[in-house]
Parts: C-alpha cells; structure tokens; sequence
C-alpha cells in the first residue's frame, strides 16, 4: 500500500517532470521561431527534439497514471478522506499545468 509520502514523493516528481517539460517546450517552441526568423530551420534537430519531448510527455503521462493508481489504493485505507482528496486535487492540477503547457505551443504554418 502507498503511504502519503509516497505520493507526495511521486507529486515532487511529477513537479520536476512538468517543469522540464514546459522548458522543453519553450526551448522547442524558440527554436521553431528563430529558425523560422532565420528562414534555415534544421529538420533534423527539430525531429530530434520532436522524438525527445514525446518521450518526455509519455514519462510524465506514465507517472500520472502511477500516481494516480496510488491514490486510488491509498483512498481504499484512508482515515482522512479531505488529505486523499486534496492529493487527488494535485495531481489533476499538475495534469492541467502539463495539458496546458502542450497547448501553449503554436502549431506553426506548413512550408509555402
């Protein structure tokens, strides 16, 4: 059975997890607009960084699911039922923080 500081310990993780990859996606999201600035875009790199920011998103989407499968086991054996819900409350949080992050980034225009 997950104890609280389990979870919590999973929570700073998935703080980390989504910190690096808003970092990821400001960085992919610079390099789409100077190399389009720039007119000289390297495909390469940027299918590079594609491949590495879809793992990244995979990483934090397996951890949410980790955490949330502990929760869920916490909650069956819980004497404080308010302290499940509010770590419940933060990983959808951390979740949205993550879904809003990927929607942040514009998709940009195909090549004329």
């Amino acid at each position: 059975m997950a104890t609280t500081n389990d979870v919590y310990a999973h929570l700073l993780e998935l703080r980390s997890a989504v910190a690096v990859l808003d970092s990821k996606v400001t960085y992919l999201y610079q390099t789409i607009v100077i190399g389009r600035t720039q007119e000289m875009l390297d495909l390469q790199s940027l299918k590079t960084a594609v491949a590495a920011e879809a793992t990244v998103v995979q990483s934090t989407v397996t951890l949410l699911g980790g955490i949330s499968a502990q929760i869920a086991a916490l909650a069956a054996n819980a004497a404080d039922p308010a302290e499940i819900q509010a770590l419940a409350d933060s990983v959808n949080a951390q979740k949205d923080a993550l879904a809003a992050a990927v929607a942040a980034v514009p998709t940009p225009a195909p090549a004329q």
